[in-house]
């Protein structure tokens, strides 16, 4: 019995081992990557069509709405993102000329309560260097995936103009013993979903307005900065709202 179980083990530790040199001479991963990369506009324009499909459902001229709504989308889009990024650069410029203040401030206020900042061989100077480089990499990194989310939402006009034949795709696919079941199911979990997301969304689209009108009102620097941080870090489940609201 321990014989057989040696060699199921040992059998395991082979299978494992293959697989790695498989993935890594083969470039497995990377195919797997470009797959992913090809298919994640497909899957923006899915979840694009079925958040709007409850709305377009109710209209008379589905087609029209939906490409009112598409341009709409894609306008917002585009005035937000040109008017955004030199407001952001500007605003990363004021906030590297505030950061020795910051550090001091900070330094003063933990030796108060006993911890000495210090000790903990913080070089400021390195970190005021290298904290517009790292803002500057992640909007770049960001912009790499507009692409993806434009190629997305074109895709996704088209599917919410089809939407019904999408829809009838993976209805034949389901077994028909238990069809209207697990629709009943799909239907109940659809609606709940699309109500979280859609909340969510709406959620940190408030936060960053109403945060940056606060910070602005409380002539704060950087508010425009520091509402995004607040409406992205929102959409983290629990912990995300004292993220940025601590930050700021």
């Amino acid at each position: 019995m321990k014989l057989k179980n040696m060699l199921k083990l040992l059998l395991i530790l082979l299978i494992g081992f293959v697989s790695l040199l498989i993935i890594k001479y083969l470039k497995v991963f990377d195919i797997v990557m470009l797959v992913l990369n090809i298919l994640i506009p497909v899957f923006i324009g899915f979840v694009y069509a079925w958040l709007l499909n409850p709305l377009l459902n109710k209209c008379k001229y589905r087609n029209l709405v939906s490409i009112i709504i598409f341009s709409i989308i894609i306008i917002s889009l585009f005035m937000f993102f040109y008017y955004l990024i030199p407001l952001v650069y500007k605003e990363i410029n004021e906030l590297v000329v505030l950061l020795p203040d910051v550090y001091e401030l900070l330094e003063e206020k933990l030796f108060n309560v006993g911890i000495n900042i210090n000790e903990l061989d913080i070089d400021i100077n390195s970190v005021i260097e290298y904290v517009p480089s790292y803002i500057i990499g992640f909007i770049k990194g960001c912009f790499k995936y507009i692409g993806s989310i434009f190629v997305g939402l074109i895709i996704g006009l088209y599917m919410s103009m089809e939407y019904s034949k999408i829809d009838e795709v993976f209805i034949r696919l389901l077994p028909k013993k238990y069809k209207c079941e697990i629709l009943g199911i799909l239907d109940k979990i659809s609606v709940e979903v699309r109500k979280c997301i859609t909340g969510m969304f709406i959620v940190s689209f408030s936060v960053f307005i109403l945060d940056s009108i606060a910070i602005s009102i409380l002539k704060l620097n950087a508010p425009l900065l520091l509402g995004v941080l607040c409406g992205l870090t929102d959409l983290i489940p629990l912990i995300g709202p004292y993220i940025g609201g601590g930050i700021a």
